[in-house]
């Protein structure tokens, strides 16, 4: 009988098996070795990552980068008071709304085109706001503080600033489809 057929039993110690330990021990060894040995240069790989993040921007930074994004996109934006970038696109006011730090959220919004006057047109802007809910899904809207305005807006975050430029067209006109969807029942 070969020795790979044979039982092990307690107290025998055939030599293979004794081999096939060495061998493992040397394995296992060789392994850590190798491990501990790429250890630093991964956790330099893995900080250098890190700080590749994009860095907080303030509001002015932010400011600037969507800016320069509107305007290689064909508009004219200008800050309002409120620190607000605006622009127009086919007669309608849109702003963006800069927010610092990260991640690098945004938000788009323009206001519906009628005031609210009375209770007859709170009313008129709840059912708006109640179809919104019902047939939109990337865009919200609500009533201004005052509730005498309604706006509606789309939100995203960005991983890096410099996204807007690719992300804004797409946002930009999920929020003007949606509000001449809605407008055009009128």
């Amino acid at each position: 009988m070969s020795a790979t057929n044979l039982p092990v039993r307690a107290g025998d110690n055939p030599k293979w098996c004794v081999d096939l330990c060495v061998n493992i021990a040397a394995i296992v060894v060789v392994l850590c070795f190798f491990v501990c040995s790429a250890l630093p240069a991964l956790s330099a790989e893995t900080a250098s990552n890190a700080s590749a993040a994009p860095a907080a921007k303030s509001k002015e930074q932010l400011r600037a980068i969507y800016m320069n994004a509107l305007k290689a996109e064909g508009y004219v934006p200008e800050v309002d008071k409120k620190g607000d970038i605006q622009f127009k696109k086919e007669g309608r006011t849109y702003a963006v709304k800069t927010y610092e730090g990260t991640p690098f959220y945004v938000e788009i919004y323009t206001a519906f085109g009628f005031e609210i006057g009375g209770d007859a047109d709170l009313q008129k802007a709840y059912k708006k706001m109640t179809e919104v809910a019902a047939q939109i899904r990337a865009v919200k809207v609500f009533l201004s503080g005052d509730k005498k305005i309604l706006v509606f807006s789309t939100e995203f975050y960005l991983k890096n600033p410099q996204d807007f430029h690719d992300l804004f067209p797409t946002y930009l006109s999920a929020l003007a489809s949606d509000i001449g969807k809605l407008t055009a029942k009128e």
